[in-house]
């Protein structure tokens, strides 16, 4: 079904229409169980920061919880979603999370949420509650915009060769963060954020704009929040060792216990990728489910709750519409195939 996502639905509304309507007959046909994932709710501002993290818009968040609500999906906790998976029920419900813990979520997800009464989950990276440091990665990318071209892919070059056909920042930058460690992206972040004269003091104001405070998330968590784990630090999983898996796995777990007093069971994937460890740690640490951000229903498949899909909703709402109608026309014929 890979020529419905290829239909752009911004140069022609009744083709979003169109596929709005496929989708609620087929969920009302083979509802399956499904859980969203958003990053930031904002307008976006065309920075690299908005393009590489995913942003929504507050009115297109609005518009999904409606679709799905007229589709007759209810929504429910994602501790409630698992516990209808193992218990083999795949009835019509969803599940709203919001990975990485900025702000926004405060600012302009939550009356959503409040107002439709929607529970919802944040998987949180811990190294950003209440920080006056920006996160190496929003470092780089805050830095990245305010660098001249030239200037920057010449610092870049000092720490990893570049591939000249990349054309895009974004490519580029996906590039830098997936090939660096851990070690050489903290000092390009750094080195990038000097040149782009971003002192401490400034430095302070991005992080207290750009992420949470301890009092937001128990505002929130007193209103259908619950918080999970995606990491302290967000590095990439596959550059860790086994005992930095652990660290970047256990650190989150004694924080959300001891600033919020909650027990957290889940983990979202930095990136969407894991790497060989991060099972075993999982399981020894009591985690109950790992999430990717493959966008696809839930099935059967799934009920061992370590590969569980979501669909990640960015600035084109209308992917995700497409994707689902892929998905629901794809179950619909295999089950059709069958008899």
């Amino acid at each position: 079904m890979n020529w419905l996502k290829r239909i752009s639905f911004k140069k022609n509304r009744a083709l979003k229409w169109l596929y709005f309507t496929i989708n609620i007959a087929c969920a009302h046909l083979v509802g399956k169980p499904l859980i969203l994932c958003f990053h930031r709710v904002k307008t976006p501002s065309g920075s690299l920061l908005d393009r590489r993290i995913g942003v929504t818009k507050p009115g297109d968040l609005k518009e999904v919880i409606r679709f799905l609500r007229m589709a007759g999906y209810q929504f429910v906790p994602l501790e409630r979603l698992a516990q209808m998976i193992e218990e083999g029920n795949f009835l019509k419900v969803a599940a709203v999370t919001f990975d990485d813990g900025l702000n926004d979520l405060y600012e302009n997800a939550f009356p959503i949420m409040k107002k439709y009464s929607v529970p919802f989950t944040c998987f949180m990276i811990t190294s950003l509650i209440d920080s006056t440091k920006l996160l190496w990665l929003h470092k780089l990318y805050i830095s990245w915009d305010k660098i001249d071209r030239s200037v920057r892919n010449n610092i870049i070059r000092d720490y990893i060769e570049v591939d000249d056909n990349m054309q895009s920042d974004d490519m580029v930058a996906g590039f830098v963060v997936h090939s660096l460690d851990d070690n050489s992206l903290e000092k390009l972040a750094t080195r990038l954020s000097e040149i782009a004269k971003i002192n401490r003091e400034d430095e302070e104001d991005i992080a207290r704009d750009l992420y949470l405070s301890s009092e937001a998330i128990e505002e929130m968590q007193a209103n259908g929040l619950t918080i999970e784990l995606h990491g302290h630090n967000h590095w990439p999983l596959t550059k860790l060792s086994e005992e930095e898996t652990r660290q970047e796995m256990e650190t989150p777990l004694m924080i959300i216990r001891e600033k919020f007093k909650s027990s957290a069971r889940f983990f979202a994937l930095p990136y969407g990728k894991l790497n060989p460890y991060l099972n075993d740690i999982g399981r020894q640490l009591g985690i109950r489910g790992i999430f990717t951000i493959q966008g696809r229903l839930i099935t059967k498949h799934n009920k061992d709750l370590y590969s569980l899909p979501r669909f990640c909703i960015d600035d084109d709402v209308q992917a995700f519409y497409r994707a689902l109608s892929a998905e629901f026309i794809k179950y619909i014929a295999a089950k059709f195939s069958k008899n």
